[in-house]
């Protein structure tokens, strides 16, 4: 139950011995001194010396203090010691052991070690033992006992006004609790206290501290008092880091006062004591033919998103003078724009490329204008017809208080070769190009090309100066979550998914930093919205759409009637819609093609989304 870690290493003093080494004969020292599994093992000298003289024990010493003494009954026997670590603080030491003889004593034998000990976290209390003593608690007055008929639930450790104290400061103290080594998140107290008050004076005090071995003083980092009279269970959750991370270190509740028969009794049950770290938040699922696409958010001050100003879809269309012609094209961001992407770095350029004879290089500039060019980066084998994304040789800096202009550079002797979305255009923003010797949108170049490029950059940043990555865990149909993937970056996209099964997935963030390790909480759960065959989501069971997946026919069945049906694409385009006044509906879908859509059914009171599968 108590996971001790430590590295001993111990020296003995004489007893008994004669002032003076016998003239020819030699002392030898402890053959060997070393600690392992708690216990401090002392062997004995190579050869020992023979009558008259005879080993009789050892002294040991720390840091060059004498710390104890053992005497031996064989001289050939090995030795083990442990060390009383109530005296002895964690954090490194020397060890060092004498032999001593009945006329002498030997020189040192030492070795260097650390020393650890206490529980590890997560450490918990609830007192089901019925005792202090089964996880070594230590209260310094018999007013703290054990109270089967309170707790939270019961029992509960109590305070208690009898015997009556006056000038009173009586603790309840823990053993040791180590959290050596951990750098990462926050190390948490969570407890339930109540108060049983037969005055208000205010002067009654419940302190919750906290000592570590580095300061050795105790810190209240919470205070309570009867000022207010009774109070009934309260759960605190309060944040100790700054005294307990990283570091060996104790809890105490001390309870203080001026006279304790204006208090019936103090209560604390359910002492939790653990290390969390930050975790991701909002995770989300888009569900797509092939993949799911999980995304989710980060935290205050880390970036790790897209920015773009078209639709993220290529319309088939292209743009270019069809002969030779070299321009540029970019999008186009204002400081107010980015000011949320303070300390950010451009690490990628996506764009959608579509004349295989061109030649392109990704750029970046800065300025009004644009004024500064500061990326001109070659694409060197660039896949024509679908995104391509570019990692820059060197990320650059985002500067928040200049425009940003991300786009490329195209020579090309023919066609048309840059790919751009179906519009409408976010003028002055997706569509600048510079043609002709000056910067343009493409409305001012041509009215009727009303797009933006597909163009996109990607911002990151992280002011933490470890490792970040992300554990993404599925669950398949009913069955139990499972470790599935690791990701470096904030979104995952999971190619491995069969479409006669349904998904569920949680996302953990991972820090590492100087061999510390510690993973967050999960994510929200995010499950895809299909359920294939005549399931339907747990969401709505008022409407019916099935079967799903569908070949020919959909059929739509509600509690309420039904006044309008819409189909949607992937993309959101409305592919049908159908006004009806009815219980339920049939629908053809024959003329669709294969693919996930979106059902979107009104009835008198509510509206029901959900998705289908087309599948011939």
């Amino acid at each position: 139950m108590i996971a001790f870690k430590y590295f001993i290493v111990i020296l003995m003093t004489c007893i008994g011995m004669t002032a003076f080494a016998q003239p020819g004969y030699y002392y030898p020292p402890p053959g060997n001194v070393e600690y392992h599994n708690d216990t401090l093992t002392i062997c004995p000298p190579d050869s020992l010396p023979g009558e008259p003289v005879v080993l009789i024990g050892y002294n040991i010493y720390v840091d060059s203090v004498f710390y104890d003494n053992i005497q031996v009954t064989d001289p050939g026997d090995t030795v083990d010691f442990i060390p009383d670590f109530a005296t002895l603080p964690p954090g490194n030491h020397e060890f060092c052991a004498d032999a001593v003889y009945n006329e002498w004593i030997s020189e040192h034998t030492c070795d260097s070690a650390i020393v650890i000990f206490g529980y590890n976290l997560p450490f918990l209390e609830d007192w089901s033992s019925g005792n202090f003593e089964e996880q070594l608690w230590i209260p310094s007055s018999g007013n703290w006992v054990l109270s089967n008929n309170e707790g939270n639930p019961a029992p509960a450790a109590e305070f208690r006004k009898d015997p009556i104290q006056t000038g009173y400061a009586a603790g309840l103290e823990s053993y040791p609790i180590n959290a050596l080594g951990m750098t990462e998140g926050k190390i948490w107290l969570d407890y339930n206290l109540k108060l049983d008050a037969i005055q208000s004076t205010g002067v009654e005090m419940m302190q919750v501290q906290v000592w570590n071995w580095q300061t050795r003083v105790w810190y209240t980092v919470a205070e309570y008092s009867n000022e207010d009279g009774n109070f009934t269970w309260e759960s605190e959750h309060v944040n100790i880091k700054p005294r307990a991370m990283n570091k060996v270190f104790k809890v105490r509740f001390l309870a203080t006062g001026i006279n304790s028969a204006d208090i019936q009794s103090w209560f604390v049950d359910n002492i939790h004591i653990y290390r969390q770290c930050d975790g991701p938040i909002d995770l989300t699922i888009d569900e797509y033919w092939t993949y799911n696409l999980l995304t989710w958010e980060g935290l205050d001050g880390y970036y790790d998103t897209w920015i773009h100003w078209d639709d993220g879809v290529n319309s088939g269309n292209s743009i270019g003078t069809g002969d030779t012609v070299e321009f540029d094209v970019a999008a186009r961001w204002t400081p107010a724009q980015l000011a949320a992407y303070h300390n950010a770095f451009i690490y990628d350029i996506a764009f959608f490329p579509a004349e295989s004879a061109a030649t392109y290089h990704v750029r970046v500039w800065t300025g009004a204008g644009p004024d500064t060019l500061v990326v001109d980066q070659l694409v060197a084998a660039p896949v024509i017809g679908q995104w391509n994304y570019i990692s820059l040789t060197s990320p650059v800096p985002l500067d928040i208080t200049k425009d940003l202009w991300v786009g490329y550079h195209v020579d090309t002797p023919t066609g048309y070769p840059a790919g751009v979305d179906d519009g409408p255009a976010i003028d002055g923003y997706g569509n600048m190009m510079y043609y002709d010797s000056a910067w343009s949108t493409l409305l001012e170049i041509n009215p009727e090309l009303d797009y933006n490029w597909n163009i996109a950059c990607r911002l990151f940043h992280n002011s933490y100066v470890g490792d970040l990555s992300f554990n993404i865990y599925r669950k398949t149909n009913n069955g139990e979550f499972q470790f599935y993937d690791t990701e470096d970056y904030w979104e995952y996209k999971d190619n491995n998914i069969i479409l006669s099964d349904h998904y569920c997935y949680a996302v953990t963030m991972v820090w590492t930093l100087n061999g510390d390790t510690c993973e967050s909480g999960p994510t929200n759960t995010a499950c895809e919205v299909i359920m294939l065959g005549n399931n339907q989501p747990e969401q709505d069971k008022t409407v019916r759409v099935f079967p799903n997946p569908a070949n020919n026919w959909l059929n739509i069945e509600s509690d309420e009637e039904i006044r309008e049906v819409r189909l949607y694409n992937l993309l959101g385009e409305e592919a049908m819609k159908f006004e009806i006044r009815n219980l339920d509906y049939q629908i053809d879908v024959s003329r669709l093609q294969s693919g996930i859509y979106y059902v979107k059914v009104k009835t008198e009171n509510k509206e029901y989304k959900t998705k289908i599968v087309i599948l011939r």
